[in-house]
This record gives structure tokens, C-alpha cells and sequence, in this order.
């Protein structure tokens, strides 16, 4: 009985927030992909249906060092994982909001575990494992009119051409270094101070775009995200691989936030209401619900910083705890 409360409890809905996030590369972009015989002097683009090693007797310009693109056969189109995503918030939270143990090390809070998720203890077997309540799915390239490029005179988004016949001229062709471009970078031995293998390194500069979902949303919760998203703007926020060789870093702009407002007493954005507004399109008139309600954030206060570098007044009410 006690076990079908807990689950009745987790599905009731107090409000959802869906954040629409555009992550712009401010460096170059690397997520590696994971190959069991990967050659540590190459690293490829990570892709959705994966990739495998394959053989090639061509030689790349500087001759032993074979492309990336050469070497790798893939499917589908490059992407960021929502998994990845999530590491980042969730490791973010923790410095922000974690507890201080021995050697300076902060740890995951009870509140961390409940927003983020928690396993199933090992050593208990009568503990039950958190669900998150964050969700953020995988981010892949934005699909806006400027990705659009006319190709022997019909108009394609760069997501459709990893999907169509010009796909191997986008890892290696006519198409090459529009999307997907390599950098080759000579390390040097920490012993020796000699010159070492060269790497490579494939990687992109292209705004991508994703989705993170809060369901039954706390006032803090959204404090944490923007928390984030300042430090993406003030340049701290890395991600992929090569991060000390000054790969990943990133920006996070807000393309939207909904909130889905339900019938609840305990819903604490209600306090925020004021800078939200219902849409009326023929969209929203489909997904229409009488039991709760979708407001979008007021174009104004999308981004974080007024003409003038003060925060909008939406983020002021939010850390004053919904108060104007």
C-alpha cells in the first residue's frame, strides 16, 4: 500500500516547465565517438546511429595521418546526448548546492537526488530508487532558416542531409568543412619535451537545440538553471572532450520556456504568472486541456540581461521568490 502511495504521489502534477535552450559553441565542439578499437590519435564525431572503424589504404595530406572521415563509417547525424547534458546540470547543482564534506568535496544533497534522480542502493535492499524529475532530451542541430542552404536548387536543413544521399559528402565530399570541420594538434611529452603522435580531431561550430523538462517544478529548481546559464554566458560551462585544450565551451541562450500550469495549490510559479502569456494559435487549440493551461515567458524577459546589463525583471521576481 505504501509503495502504490509513492507512485500516485510522482504522477500527480503540480506544473511542468519545458525549457527550450540553444547551446551556440563558443570554441570547437567535440563529442567523441566510442569505437572498441578507436585509435587515441583520432577522435570522430559522435553520431546517432553510431559508427565503425574502417579500413582505408588512402593517405591524408600530411602523409600517415589519415582523416578522421576517412577512417569512419557512420549513420545518422551528430548530436549532443541528453545524458551528457544532464551530467552537466547535475555536476553544476552539486557545486552550487551540494554539501561540504573532508578535503574541500562536495557531495549530492537529498534535494540533488530528488531533482536529478538517485540508484537504488546496493546495501539496502528495501531502499527504492529516486526518479529524476529532470529530463533533457538529446540536442541536436537547430532547424532554423539560416541551417537552410540550397543544394543543385532545392532549399534542405542540415539535419535532412544525414538522412539523404549527400551524407558521405558531409563527412567526406563537396559538403566537407560546412558542418563538419578537423583540427590536427601535436601534444608534447611531459617527460621528453618532444613532440608526440599528432591528434585529430573533428568538430563543429553549429548551434544546436534541446529541451529540458521539470516536472512539479520548484521556485529553486529554475534558480539552479539560470544559475547555469549565467555561467555558460560568463565563459565557465565546457563540455565533450579535449576540454583543457580549449574544445567545448559553450552558451546557452533561452529560446523558450513554457509552463504548464495545473489545477494545484502547491504550484509555486503561479506567484510568476504575470510574465507569462497563453499563445492562440491553431497549435495550441490542439494540445488545449481544461485541466491545466501552457503560458509561454513574455519575449522581454527571454534573455538574461537588459540593454543596460541589469537582469530582467522576470529572474529579479524569481530570486526574491515570485515577488515583484
Amino acid at each position: 500500500m505504501e509503495e502504490v502511495k509513492k507512485i500516485k504521489e510522482f504522477l500527480k502534477l503540480e506544473n511542468r516547465l519545458i525549457l527550450k535552450l540553444r547551446i551556440k559553441p563558443l570554441s570547437p565542439l567535440c563529442i567523441k565517438l566510442s569505437c572498441d578499437d578507436d585509435s587515441d590519435s583520432l577522435n570522430a564525431l559522435l553520431t546517432t546511429e553510431g559508427g565503425k572503424k574502417i579500413k582505408s589504404n588512402n593517405k591524408g595530406k600530411e602523409g600517415n595521418n589519415k582523416k578522421a572521415t576517412e577512417l569512419y563509417k557512420r549513420e545518422g547525424e551528430i548530436y549532443i546526448p541528453g545524458s551528457t547534458l544532464k551530467g552537466l546540470f547535475r555536476d553544476r547543482f552539486t557545486l552550487m548546492y551540494g554539501k561540504l564534506g573532508e578535503k574541500q568535496k562536495r557531495f549530492e544533497t537529498d534535494y540533488i537526488k530528488t531533482l536529478f534522480g538517485d540508484t537504488e542502493d546496493k546495501n539496502n535492499e528495501n531502499k527504492l530508487a529516486k526518479k529524476s524529475k529532470v529530463f533533457i532530451q538529446d540536442s541536436f542541430l537547430e532547424e532554423k532558416s539560416k541551417n537552410f542552404f540550397k543544394e543543385n536548387g532545392e532549399a534542405k536543413s542540415y539535419r535532412e542531409l544525414f538522412y539523404e544521399d549527400e551524407k558521405n559528402n558531409i563527412f567526406d565530399g563537396s559538403l566537407k568543412e560546412k558542418l563538419i570541420k578537423i583540427r590536427s594538434i601535436t601534444p608534447v611529452d611531459h617527460f621528453s619535451s618532444k613532440a608526440k603522435v599528432p591528434l585529430q580531431y573533428e568538430y563543429t561550430m553549429e548551434t544546436f537545440s534541446t529541451e529540458l523538462i521539470i516536472n512539479n517544478a520548484k521556485l529553486q529548481d529554475l534558480q539552479g538553471i539560470f544559475f547555469v546559464i549565467r555561467d555558460s554566458w560568463n565563459k565557465e560551462i565546457r563540455i565533450g572532450n579535449s576540454k583543457t585544450r580549449g574544445f567545448g565551451l559553450i552558451k546557452f541562450e533561452i529560446e523558450d520556456l513554457i509552463y504548464e500550469q495545473f489545477k494545484s495549490k502547491d504550484d509555486d510559479f503561479r506567484a510568476l504568472e504575470d510574465f507569462f502569456e497563453e499563445k492562440h494559435n491553431e497549435e495550441e487549440k490542439l494540445i488545449k486541456f481544461t485541466f491545466s493551461k501552457r503560458l509561454y515567458l513574455k519575449k522581454d524577459f527571454k534573455k538574461l540581461y537588459d540593454k543596460d546589463g541589469a537582469s530582467n525583471k522576470f529572474i529579479i521576481s524569481l530570486f526574491k521568490g515570485g515577488e515583484n
